[in-house]
């Protein structure tokens, strides 16, 4: 009466549907489920059934908003130190609009090799803890999503350079 799980195989072709509930009529008590459905029940009960979702939520959180600010106040400073830079862009005719995409497309220049350090971080973490117990994986596409997530962090921390840059009057650099 200790048991909880048990993996069952099928035979190649047969109904994993059917074969699942078959199992739950036949045997009282049991839930018996196809691999997705276990993997969304699992996933359901460490996210919400005990404490362990919303700590990650937190964490994640709060790493996204130290990640903006240390961004944030990188790039300030490199645009405050060039602000004289700025300025004659726009003194020779540049609009806002250029000037501003040029701050963001320097956010983004440091973001992919940024995400691509980490990865390399991540993969040498990964061969150094396998087969110790823990096994660390991530897919294709979630490493994907997070290189999404380290460029939108990295352009929304360039918006303070950006509303900087775009109050710089162009005479003010020929003083």
């Amino acid at each position: 009466d200790k048991t909880l799980y048990v993996l069952a195989r099928v035979t190649p072709g047969a109904d994993i549907a059917t074969v699942a509930a078959s199992l739950k009529a036949s045997i009282s008590g049991i839930d018996a489920l196809p691999t997705a459905a276990w993997q969304l029940a699992q996933e359901d009960y460490w996210m919400f059934g005990t404490g362990a979702g919303i700590t990650v939520l937190i964490a994640a959180g709060l790493g996204m908003l130290v990640g903006v600010v240390v961004v944030a106040q990188t790039m300030y400073a490199a645009t405050v130190d060039h602000l004289k830079e700025y300025g004659t862009l726009k003194a020779i005719g540049a609009s806002n609009v250029q000037v501003g995409v040029a701050i963001v497309a320097q956010a983004i220049a440091w973001a992919l090799p940024a995400h691509l350090v980490a990865g390399g971080l991540l993969w040498i973490a990964m061969q150094k803890i396998e087969g110790k117990g823990i096994h660390l994986s991530i897919s294709p596409s979630t490493y994907g999503m997070l290189g999404i997530g380290t460029v939108v962090i990295c352009v929304l921390a360039s918006i303070l350079s950006v509303w900087r840059v775009m109050r710089v009057e162009p005479a003010d650099v020929f003083k």
